[in-house]
């Protein structure tokens, strides 16, 4: 129960981070997330602000590339895994947002900076394929850093792992 209640409150700071003077604006989101998680978010929001939300759900990787790119005219990168956000943030491509209902948050879940901040908490699941390893002849990794190739870097690996040695885990 506590975990949805965080959800929602998260939820909610993001959308109404979003500055907009004309009440009858259309606010533009990328989704990185379940579409049916996101409706509902949308649809709250458009009930408590009358802003009207059109969404385009993608993948993560494909909103930083277009991001990256400055391939895109969105208002809000809508969730999403926080290492990707680190590495929007490490190439300045975010804007910082303080809200103050922030401190009723963990601070676990957001950037001290204000370039993110969580909406909800899933696991990040890496598996490797034994039997493609053994017909390729490749060596099945044996510890995480092992599996920092280009494609899974462009996930925010080597971010993850730093955290998940300076926390000890």
């Amino acid at each position: 129960m506590r975990g949805r209640v965080y959800v929602c409150i998260l939820m909610m700071l993001i959308l109404s981070s979003c500055q907009v003077q004309d009440p009858k604006e259309t606010l533009y989101i990328y989704a990185g997330m379940d579409d049916a998680h996101a409706i509902k978010a949308f649809e709250q929001f458009e009930r408590d602000t009358g802003i009207q939300v059109v969404f385009k759900r993608l993948s993560n990787g494909k909103i930083l590339d277009l991001i990256e790119k400055g391939d895109t005219k969105i208002d809000v990168w809508y969730g999403g895994p926080s290492v990707l956000f680190e590495e929007a943030k490490r190439e300045g491509l975010l804007s910082p947002y303080i809200s103050d209902k922030r401190k009723e948050i963990d601070p676990l879940y957001y950037d001290a900076e204000g370039n993110w901040t969580g909406v909800y908490v899933s696991v990040l699941a890496l598996v490797a394929n034994r039997q493609w390893h053994l017909e390729q002849g490749v060596e099945l990794p044996k510890r995480l850093d092992r599996f920092a190739t280009r494609r899974i870097q462009r996930l925010g690996l080597p971010y993850l792992i730093r955290v998940l040695q300076e926390r000890g885990t």
